[in-house]
């Protein structure tokens, strides 16, 4: 759980819990004993290299954000958009998340403008 002790056996709820971690609580067993299965074939790797679950995580994801209607999906229906509609950006930080943003951002709206100014749509805003 979310509690910590002092050295005199002082009780204390972890509220910083999460800093450059993660806030999964203390000595949980189920998560102690995952964490060692893990740490016996990988503890870390960057979101360059290919690892076993980073495909499933994508996928559940995806269908996740479908299910719910995320992304402009109908709640429980079809990607009208075909296959490959939505996909999964892994960072590794706050800042590799908002860089990746931007740049997902930008490359969408220069397609967008692009396509516009090329049917005459966007001519009257030149």
């Amino acid at each position: 759980g979310s509690w910590v002790y002092d050295v005199i056996g002082r009780k204390y709820l972890d509220f910083s819990a999460g800093i450059a971690v993660n806030a999964l609580g203390h000595g949980d067993e189920e998560i102690s004993q995952l964490a060692g299965e893990q740490a016996s074939k990988m503890i870390h790797t960057s979101n360059v290299w290919y690892n076993e679950w980073a495909g499933e995580l994508a996928k559940l994801l995806v269908e996740t954000t479908k299910q719910h209607g995320g992304l402009g999906f109908a709640p429980g229906g079809k990607d009208q958009r075909g296959e490959g509609g939505a996909k999964v950006f892994f960072s590794n930080s706050g800042t590799e998340a908002n860089e990746g943003a931007l740049k997902f951002a930008r490359k969408y709206a220069k397609e967008f403008w692009a396509n516009e100014m090329t049917n005459g749509v966007g001519a009257a805003r030149k």
